[in-house]
């Protein structure tokens, strides 16, 4: 067959199928139809003092009926919604969706609402609107690399979030978590804005904070003679180590360990925990401040004489 045939003209066969393409597109959309549709529920009215409890449905379906132009041109703009009206309600209702109670807006005059299929009833149940300021914890999990720390907490700015909504939920929240986030093999500090977890029913002002992770290079610092007091002597007595100080060797972040002096940690014994080994020895313990652990104890154990008091 001569592909010429078809091909001879066919402009003006392509504008031929076309209008008459259109021609049926406009007698078709110009009869009426019934069309089902899905449509946003829209809550109004709502007292100020008051929040929504209950679990309400987002959407409606219903069934409309119009020419085809009109479902079309409904379609694509969507200007159709179901209002449940909360005028006067204080604590319980139950709306019995009816045809009325849909909003067509100027896109879809010539439409009409048969009937809201679902939801056949929605009970709304109503509580006192509370807002109350909560703290906000970091959801973060941090591993620095070899030779770094982690120098204090994650922290969260603002450190506090203004929560809203009903009384009973409000109420029950000691704090909002921010979504997890980890950093491994961190090697510097980290600013970074993050969402908060949503709390259903409610609302957060702001709803996402900036958390920040400081992390340092690792620092070593050596402490000498550093005095070793006895814990639970027997009454009456008095403990003395021998030898009666150690040296420590302590690490952290660099802007914590440079500030350690020998006077902010503690080395100590328990006289009522002796050695396992040797009832006469007792293994050295050491208390450092926030972001600072020891390394090494010389010596890490020491005998203990004691003497009465007078």
């Amino acid at each position: 067959m001569n592909l010429e045939v078809f091909t001879r003209h066919y402009k003006v066969k392509l504008v031929s199928f076309l209008m008459a393409l259109f021609l049926w597109f406009y007698v078709v959309t110009d009869n009426t139809y019934q069309y089902e549709m899905t449509v946003p529920i829209r809550v109004t009215n709502l007292a100020e003092d008051r929040a929504i409890l209950s679990d309400l449905p987002q959407k409606a379906t219903i069934r409309v009926e119009g020419t085809g132009k009109a479902l079309i041109g409904l379609m694509l703009s969507g200007d159709a919604w179901l209002t449940v009206d909360l005028t006067g309600v204080r604590r319980v209702k139950v709306f019995r969706p009816r045809p009325a109670d849909v909003t067509i807006m100027r896109s879809g005059q010539r439409i009409r609402v048969l009937e809201v299929v679902s939801p056949d009833t929605i009970r709304v149940v109503l509580d006192l609107l509370e807002r109350r300021s909560v703290p906000v914890v970091p959801e973060v999990e941090v591993v620095p690399a070899a030779g770094y720390a982690l120098v204090g907490q994650p922290s969260a700015k603002p450190a506090a979030v203004l929560l809203s909504g009903p009384r009973k939920i409000v109420s029950s929240l000691a704090s909002v978590k921010t979504e997890r986030r980890e950093y491994r093999e961190l090697k510097h500090s980290v600013r970074e804005t993050v969402p908060l977890i949503p709390v259903p029913k409610t609302k957060m002002e702001p709803d996402r904070v900036v958390v920040e992770v400081v992390v340092e290079k690792l620092m070593e610092k050596r402490l000498e003679q550093v005095p070793v007091r006895v814990e639970n002597p027997p009454a009456g007595m008095r403990g003395v180590t021998i030898p009666p100080t150690v040296a420590l060797v302590v690490q952290g972040a660099v802007s914590v360990v440079s500030d350690v002096r020998q006077g902010d940690v503690v080395a100590f014994v328990d006289y009522n925990k002796p050695s396992k080994k040797d009832p006469t020895i007792y293994p050295v313990q050491v208390k450092t401040p926030k972001g600072v652990s020891v390394r090494s104890v010389s010596p890490d154990t020491v005998r203990v004489v004691l003497e009465r008091l007078r």
